[in-house]
């Protein structure tokens, strides 16, 4: 329970210190900078005692040019940090109304004032620490006179035989008539030269490109990566990594409500995935080597996108260079979360820039899929309760939702369109699950199943269109409880253990769940184990009913990947980076073909679900196993076509079945493209449990 006993950090002013040789020669140069990739959040800068700027925005790089302020030899820089909480002490009291903020604890919420982390304020599955500090790389950089400022590289078109590649080339001036060159290439040759001259302030032009490598998603093919390079004449270089692909969003109006899917170089694509959170509180704490490995977990388990959660950080450069690499799709929320934001202009003008310049940082990567403004707020203003919640008046309430769409609906998208050819999306979710549900349109977060407090049985019942969160808790494994909690609070309803879980019905919805499946566990190491796998059962039944409801659903990103400290949550990889029972069940569950048997009032159903982006021809053997004594009750061959991207329902197995609970099915097949897959499958798994035991049910469940 440190937690409680640290919170004086966010009231303290810090300061950091340092000093740094500046020569002669680098005294040359035309233009020197200063800056800082990240400050958090509340910053002042010193040069040489000299006071030389302010940062007020986490998200923002702070940049000034400092040659006058610089001297030959040491030069002195401090950086001081003021609380957040003294600047934002009595915003709410000016302004009238306190803005809702559902992660922010205590009457003085000052979380939705403060362009940063929302999750340092406290969330579900994190605790609180409002911590501050200098948490990017801090730069010198020397340029000359004339040196490039931007450079923008976007597929415009592609096919198998040719690909367009555009660029435009920002410089800080208008130059004298200089000479470029512009190249793309790799280790195995040139793809494009050409060689000009400008005296433009901004070059644009066009690259074609003969039967183009092309970058696909993780399943889809490989991720060649090309070296787009530019050179001002002698005066500056700039060099990218890019892939040549295309990537969006459709939204269209049908027969039932409006569909939403990907598209990636023309083909329709399954999303499957996770949210993904930044990997510790203290967001310094990671390596790259952390940040590879969890990547790398998300790559074997299938999984072709992320989306990163509005409530964090804009992620550092090696995590979209890794997914880049390893063909993980990017869905991009802007960090806006379960709160309402002010409209005034200084937060605006603040947002707007935030926005630029993170659009540009990380529009060249082929990763990055989609643009979406902000988790959860438009959803939580029409169904949480907030007006009466926070005694909004009509006045009050009228101008938060104006500042609302002020924010998501004209700035942001106007400001992103302006910089970059990606789809952009206000919100997510853009439809409601419970009483105002809509289960035909846009993206869905479907809660029905833990806040809701639904069995596991409605995932199939409540399908959208794009399932971009849900999920069910779980505990790490005890040996990484056991390496943060004391011996003596190892059980479930100690001090350290109620501290531990975030929600607010965490512990007793497990337990209650868990009791559906298995016996009363007998010690808090078989509650963990069996929290994991009761996890992973939720996590079977819903990507099932995502998958066979294809083309209605055409996304499943399950609530969450990974955790920031050690806890119960809803992650399949845990904060040491082990994985969680349930990673290895939707490893399965995310495997290209994925057979799935389906017990309808009268029958049992056997369907295949495709995610290749090819049609799969191939076979299918069923085995009905008596769980007795292990003996073959039947056997079947079934041979298969099916499209790309296509579910199909292949074969009633049987009619009326019976004695589920004494049976168990082994599903293997393999295609002719060479794709194997299987599965085992107990459809009552209560009863199998009771007849069985539950060790037998993990052997085979997590095989």
């Amino acid at each position: 329970t440190n937690e409680l006993d640290l919170q004086w950090i966010q009231d303290s002013v810090w300061v950091y210190e340092t000093a740094f040789q500046v020569s002669k020669s680098d005294l040359e140069f035309q233009n020197i900078f200063l800056e800082f990739e990240g400050l958090d959040t509340y910053a002042t800068i010193f040069l040489n005692d000299l006071e030389i700027g302010k940062s007020e925005n986490m998200f923002l790089a702070w940049q000034n040019e400092v040659k006058t302020w610089l001297k030959e030899g040491t030069n002195k820089l401090k950086v001081v940090f003021d609380s957040p909480y003294k600047i934002h002490e009595k915003t709410a009291e000016k302004v009238g109304y306190q803005l809702p903020a559902s992660n922010d604890a205590g009457e003085n919420k000052i979380s939705p004032w403060v362009r940063k982390a929302p999750y340092h304020f406290g969330w579900d599955w994190a605790p609180k620490f409002t911590t501050c500090g200098i948490y990017l790389p801090v730069n010198l950089k020397f340029e000359n006179e004339t040196y490039i400022e931007d450079v923008y590289v976007y597929t415009s078109y592609v096919s198998e035989s040719e690909a367009i590649v555009e660029y435009e080339i920002t410089l800080n001036q208008t130059p004298s008539k200089t000479e470029f060159q512009i190249s793309i290439s790799d280790e195995e040759g040139v793809y494009f030269e050409e060689t000009n001259s400008t005296d433009f302030q901004k070059i644009t032009g066009k690259c074609k490109i003969s039967s183009p490598k092309i970058w696909w998603p993780n399943g889809w093919g490989e991720q060649p990566l090309l070296d787009f390079d530019f050179k001002l004449g002698e005066l500056d270089n700039h060099q990218e990594k890019i892939g040549i692909r295309m990537a969006r969003i459709h939204q269209k109006k049908d027969s039932v409500g409006e569909s939403f899917y990907f598209e990636v170089n023309g083909q329709k694509l399954f999303a499957k995935g996770a949210n993904y959170i930044p990997q510790d509180i203290f967001i310094n704490n990671k390596t790259d080597k952390d940040y590879e490995n969890l990547i790398l977990q998300a790559k074997k388990a299938n999984f072709n996108m992320l989306r990163v959660w509005g409530g964090g950080v804009y992620e550092r450069d090696i995590f979209y260079k890794l997914c880049d690499k390893h063909g993980i799709l990017i869905w991009q929320d802007l960090m806006f979360a379960c709160s309402m934001y002010p409209g005034g202009k200084k937060f605006m003008e603040s947002v707007n820039s935030e926005v630029s310049y993170q659009v540009k940082r990380l529009r060249n990567h082929a990763c990055l899929a989609h643009w979406n403004g902000n988790n959860e707020v438009n959803v939580a203003w029409h169904n949480w309760g907030w007006q009466t919640e926070y005694d909004l008046d009509v006045t009050t309430q009228e101008k938060i939702k104006l500042d609302y769409d002020r924010l998501f609906t004209e700035l942001i998208p106007r400001t992103i369109y302006n910089l970059d050819k990606r789809t952009y999306t206000h919100t997510s979710p853009l439809s409601n699950w419970g009483p105002k549900g809509d289960f035909n349109s846009g993206s869905m977060h479907y809660w029905g199943v833990w806040h809701n407090k639904e069995p596991f049985e409605n995932y199939q019942k409540n399908v959208g269109r794009f399932m971009s969160e849900y999920g069910f808790q779980s505990f790490p494994s005890i040996e990484l409880l056991q390496r943060y909690i004391p011996k003596d609070s190892l059980f479930l309803k100690s001090e350290s253990m109620k501290h531990r879980q975030k929600s607010y019905i965490g512990n007793g919805l497990i337990s209650e769940h868990i009791s559906q499946y298995f016996p009363e566990p007998k010690t808090f190491e078989e509650f963990v184990e069996l929290s994991q796998l009761t996890q992973a059962i939720a996590y079977e039944k819903a990507i099932e009913a995502h998958r066979i409801n294809r083309p209605h659903c055409m996304g499943t990103l399950y609530w969450q990947l990974n955790d920031c400290w050690p806890g119960p949550s809803w992650s399949t990889v845990d904060y040491e980076g082990n994985e969680k029972l349930a990673h290895q069940k939707v490893r399965h569950m995310y495997q290209p073909l994925l057979p799935i048997l389906v017990q309808n009032p009268k029958n049992l159903e056997l369907f295949l679900s495709n995610d290749s982006k090819s049609e799969e021809k191939g076979s299918i053997t069923v085995k009905k196993i008596s769980s007795k004594n292990g003996k073959i009750i039947y056997e079947e061959t079934i041979f298969f076509t099916i499209g790309a991207t296509e579910t199909l329902s292949l074969e009633i197995l049987e009619d009326k079945p019976k004695n589920l609970a004494d049976a168990y099915f082994i599903i293997q097949g393999t295609s002719e493209n060479g794709v194997s897959f299987s599965r085992n499958i107990i459809l009552d798994i209560k009863g199998f449990v009771k007849t069985q035991g539950t060790e037998k049910f993990r052997r085979l469940f997590t095989y």
